[in-house]
């Protein structure tokens, strides 16, 4: 998973790993990746500009856990 910061060129600091860690848990615990596009470039910009959305099921803890991870 690409961070906005790495996606942006912007100097890469280890919040970039926490970023793609936050992705990962998101997709174990969904069954699918937080975002989505059918090109490169759309799914650049949901990355660097879209919240990550949870399904209804998603324990709270996680969510949490996950949003702190993201933050950018």
């Amino acid at each position: 998973y690409l961070s906005p910061e790495i996606i942006e060129q912007k100097n890469i600091t280890p919040s970039a790993d926490l970023w793609s860690l936050g992705c990962i848990l998101y997709q174990f615990l969904n069954g699918h990746t937080p975002f989505y596009a059918k090109t490169q470039e759309e799914l650049f910009q949901k990355i660097k500009k879209d919240p990550i959305l949870f399904l209804n099921n998603t324990p709270e803890n996680a969510k949490d856990l996950i949003i702190k991870l993201t933050l950018y």
